[in-house]
């Protein structure tokens, strides 16, 4: 075979290959569980105020790879990786112009880290979360980027200081809490 005729084998096998991933989606192998790409209508998301069409990848009936949730218009609003069934990595959320509105860091299926943007992508807060509850640094941002109030969660409670900032960066009130309870307040 000469490398002219392998070249063209390849190329061939590489059309194949495509056709077979546009057109095999919804697959169930004999044991009847969901292989490769799977196209669906979804239900009803409230959160982005859409009647979904989602486009998964299965391994084994678990959801295994890309995850996304498209608009009617065909938008991608919700996307992100599944492993053995759970969310990990960043998932990200789209206004319906395809604007970036939200990222979320996963770990083993729960919410670690939100990101949420302004209409012109600007980071506007910032929020860690521990077993789907607050906790960690709270961050909300002016518009200018410096911080307007930055706080800490401990278990869904308030904790410590709370910085209320001037839109200069400098600290204008500063609230203590003890376990979501105003202790004492102080300005500066």
């Amino acid at each position: 075979m000469t490398n002219k005729s392998i070249y063209i084998c390849l190329i061939f096998c590489g059309l194949i290959l495509n056709i077979h991933n546009t057109f095999c989606q919804n697959i169930v192998d004999s044991m009847g569980r969901k292989q490769g790409q799977w196209k669906f209508e979804g239900e009803f998301d409230s959160v982005l105020n859409i009647q979904p069409i989602i486009y998964a990848n299965f391994l084994n009936d678990t959801l295994e790879g890309n995850y996304q949730k498209l608009d009617r218009e065909a938008q991608v609003r919700y996307e992100v990786n599944m492993k053995k069934g759970k969310r990990y990595g960043v998932g990200q959320f789209f206004d319906s112009r395809g604007n970036l509105i939200l990222l979320i860091q996963y770990e083993n299926d729960t919410i670690r880290t939100v990101w949420r943007f302004d209409e012109k992508r600007r980071l506007y807060e910032l929020i860690e979360y521990k077993e789907d509850k607050k906790d960690g640094l709270n961050i909300l941002f002016y518009k200018n980027g410096r911080p307007s109030i930055k706080r800490t969660y401990k278990n869904g409670k308030l904790q410590g200081d709370y910085f209320y900032y001037k839109r200069n960066g400098n600290v204008n009130i500063i609230f203590t809490y003890e376990e979501d309870i105003l202790i004492k307040t102080r300005k500066k």
